[in-house]
């Protein structure tokens, strides 16, 4: 049956699967994980990630891992779960295939016309809202955690999230490594936590009641003095297929040990064996199961109880009388040991009657209306005492009768089996006289926990646990009373005291993130730091092979364009106050530039003079045009004309280029290079060689 389901629903998938395999994923994880139940939240992610990051399409890849698992979560074998895989993978393809062929002529054929442009144009907005939509059934605690929970991998995933995010939408970084960065960092981040792993237990209660939420209380209070114990609960409110569901679900979520409390012997059963045979340890408490595929069983003896409380019974009534039974649910292992222990010990009163045995479900509702009903159809009984199976639905016997004609007569006795402490529990309603007797069912959920530790430790443990309990009447009703209430006041307190000890756990736990958050942040300025630092000295090392425009490694320009040399009338070679090198007058214009060789010949000339008297301060444009034989302006022309550069340029570019070679090669201090190339003051020489070179004289030697 299971294959139909599987092959009907990715079907309709692949029927409704506008988008691609993104778009299907909402639809993939309403119908397994949502509808069917037959994956966690926490495997559909994973079967998500994987289908990521292996060849082929998304949707199909989903498809084909959903259905495997969905079919070995159902308990059948390897083999089965590969026709699993196929029967989805056929299922989801098979409408694409056939629709396809259907529509491409006609798809081909009009899909240009309005309507159809129409159809698609409102299909692109919902495709989109179904890619949303599964990212944000993705954005849960079974992915994210939470700051409450787990702070440091909350952080650690959103971190991840929104850089993978950035990465593959702003960055174009490719999917897949996308992917195996957010792995690696996964497993790097995560490894950095500290800690037991924790055990991960499951409880599956049958119902919900005040005997059960003592004893999930109790539970938690176990857990508190075991820190390495996550707990897990589920509540089946009486129905066999959700406490089925519910065990199967706990399991896929992949806990430790699973401790349950069946609702009826034969139902859950197979759901408990499935567990057992997948290697996980059940404790089954307080009612027992068909099966012998249990780790360990730990419960009071509801065989003894009943017993126990039909021999009070008869003594109440001095062995003579009429008793009327409410019993519990049918088909659950309390109910038929009580009942069977009760009628075992009347066998010794032949006074005593059983009025009727009425079939109950634990709960005072149905108690009132079955005893309503069997009391109008038995209007000339008269009942004696009432036994319940448990106390609540004895009062509902109560409530029945005290609204029936029978309130005329003597007043029966009630009695019934729980013995809660508290507010309206058993203990209190005996000490009030609403019920005449109770019998104290134990929950000894810390118990269960540290069951439950020694056998995840490998520790030695019975594997039959039977409890002790206690008769509860009028006589000793106010000291249990006030015993329990007392336990139940330092439990509250201890409740209190572990609430505000998690308290300043999460903001420890939130300090530390922020002081490791702070950590990366001075990391990653020291990294910063370096890298700027290296990028500096690469910076230095190219400016120390770096050359630019001097005298010595310039080309010659014969059509270099020939500029006015208005701006170098007044300029001195080196100082304002110590040259006196001036340019040509702004109205004298050059000549026509020399050609090639001549300027050649001429350039060669001018770098033999510039260099055989850098060493001179004095240096002026006068001295050098005497030198080539040429008036003042002559010289600028030529100058200009060859190499687009005034001479006042070249001589200082001619000196800083000596002054370079000088500390690259001697050992003389930054002043003496300055003097040696002609420069009077070394604070200006330092000031000009920043200029041309982007760093000062003392770097070139670093």
């Amino acid at each position: 049956m299971i294959f139909l389901d599987l092959f009907i629903t990715f079907f309709k998938i692949g029927l409704f699967g506008f988008g691609g395999g993104y778009g299907m994923l909402s639809l993939i994880q309403h119908e397994t994980v949502e509808r069917a139940h037959w994956l966690s939240t926490a495997e559909f992610t994973d079967i998500v990630a994987i289908s990521q990051m292996t060849p082929g399409p998304i949707g199909i890849n989903s498809a084909t891992y959903c259905g495997y698992t969905a079919i070995h979560n159902a308990g059948y074998g390897h083999l089965m779960a590969v026709l699993g895989s196929a029967t989805a993978t056929l299922a989801l393809v098979l409408p694409s295939f056939i629709l396809m062929i259907l529509i491409s002529r006609l798809f081909m054929k009009y899909m240009h016309t309005r309507p159809v442009r129409s159809v698609f144009a409102g299909l692109r907005p919902a495709v989109v809202g179904l890619l949303a939509a599964a990212t944000l059934l993705l954005c849960n605690a079974e992915n994210f955690s939470t700051p409450m929970e787990n702070p440091w991998q909350f952080w650690i995933s959103v971190a991840l999230f929104a850089a993978t995010a950035f990465g593959t939408g702003y960055l174009k970084i490719n999917p897949i490594r996308m992917i195996c960065f957010a792995a690696f960092a996964g497993l790097l981040l995560t490894s950095c936590t500290t800690g037991k792993v924790k055990y991960r237990i499951g409880v599956s209660q049958c119902s919900a009641d005040i005997w059960r939420d003592k004893q999930n209380a109790e539970l938690r209070m176990g857990a508190y003095f075991q820190d390495n114990v996550e707990l897990k609960f589920a509540a089946a409110y009486d129905s066999d297929e959700r406490q089925v569901q519910q065990i199967d679900s706990l399991v896929n979520e992949g806990i430790d040990l699973l401790i349950v409390a069946p609702n009826q012997v034969q139902t859950i059963s197979p759901a408990i064996d499935r567990a057992y045979d997948k290697g996980i340890p059940v404790i089954v408490f307080e009612r027992k199961t068909s099966s012998q595929k249990y780790t360990a069983f730990i419960s009071a003896d509801n065989y003894e109880m009943g017993r126990v409380m039909g021999e009070y019974i008869i003594s109440r009534l001095h062995g003579q009388g009429t008793v009327l039974e409410i019993k519990g649910l049918e088909g659950s292992s309390p109910a038929i040991e009580r009942h069977n222990g009760f009628m075992e010990a009347l066998k010794k009163a032949p006074g005593i009657k059983v009025a009727a045995s009425l079939q109950g479900d634990w709960t005072e509702p149905t108690a009132y209306e079955t005893t309503k009903l069997w009391l109008n159809n038995n209007k000339e009984v008269r009942v004696d005492l009432v036994f319940g199976a448990n106390d609540r639905t004895a009062m509902g016997a109560r409530k029945a009768i005290a609204e029936s004609p029978l309130l005329s007569l003597p007043t029966p006795l009630y009695c019934g089996i729980d013995g809660l402490p508290g507010e309206n529990g058993g203990i209190q309603l005996v000490r009030d006289s609403l019920l005449d007797a109770s019998y104290i069912y134990p929950t000894h959920g810390d118990q269960i926990i540290d069951l439950a530790i020694r056998i995840l430790d490998g520790k030695p443990y019975e594997k039959e646990t039977m409890l002790m309990s206690a008769l509860v009447t009028s006589d000793n009703a106010k000291v249990l009373l006030m015993q329990g209430e007392e336990l139940m006041r330092q439990a509250a307190q201890l409740d209190l005291l572990h609430e505000k000890a998690d308290s300043y756990l999460h903001k420890l736990d939130a300090q530390r993130v922020a002081n490791w958050l702070s950590i990366g942040v001075i990391l990653l300025l020291v990294v910063v730091f370096v890298l700027f630092y290296l990028y500096h000295l690469r910076k230095i090392s190219m400016q120390r092979q770096r050359v630019a425009n001097t005298l010595w490694n310039m080309e010659i320009t014969p059509e270099a364009h020939v500029t006015s040399p208005e701006d170098d009338t007044t300029a001195p070679v080196e100082e304002s106050n110590q040259d006196t090198v001036a340019e040509t007058p702004a109205d004298e214009q050059p000549d026509e530039a020399p050609s090639g060789a001549i300027g050649g010949a001429f350039i060669s000339r001018f770098r033999e003079v510039v260099e055989s008297r850098l060493d001179n301060s004095d240096l002026s444009v006068d001295d050098l045009a005497a030198d080539m034989n040429l008036s003042r302006v002559q010289l600028y022309r030529k100058v200009k004309a060859v190499t687009g550069s005034s001479p006042v340029e070249l001589l200082r570019t001619a000196r800083l280029n000596r002054a370079y070679q000088l500390l690259l090669t001697t050992d003389k201090s930054v002043s003496e290079v300055a003097y040696a190339v002609g420069f009077t003051a070394p604070s200006y020489f330092t000031k000009c060689f920043k200029e041309e070179y982007g760093m000062v004289p003392g770097d070139v030697r670093k």
